[in-house]
């Protein structure tokens, strides 16, 4: 069954390198783990009308049969402040594919 990834973003734009972003994801997910139930990407922007630092939380939520869900949020503040936008998303995204590995490896 084909993984299809729900996103919500709280005061960002979707861009085209965000989609190719989750596309990639994706097709990586399906490898994994063709039994997902569900997939939720949510990337909120803490402090959107500060300038010059970065204020990112990304959350993703995986749910896998039987009764197993999968949760990894990460802040912009847990590596460097400075991370941007992509480097705290994609570190969100390979947290969760690592744990999904794991998963499927324990069956």
């Amino acid at each position: 069954m084909p993984v299809s990834v729900d996103l919500s973003l709280i005061h960002l734009p979707r861009t085209r390198a965000l989609d190719v972003l989750l596309n990639k994801y994706e097709a990586e997910l399906e490898k994994i783990c063709n039994k997902i139930m569900s997939c939720r990407v949510t990337i909120e922007d803490l402090e959107p009308y500060r300038l010059g630092e970065n204020t990112y939380r990304t959350r993703v939520d995986i749910r896998v049969p039987p009764d197993h869900d999968i949760v990894v949020t990460q802040n912009s503040g847990d590596g460097d402040r400075n991370d941007d936008f992509y480097t705290v998303v994609r570190n969100t995204l390979d947290a969760s594919q690592l744990q999904l590995k794991e998963l499927m490896e324990k069956g």
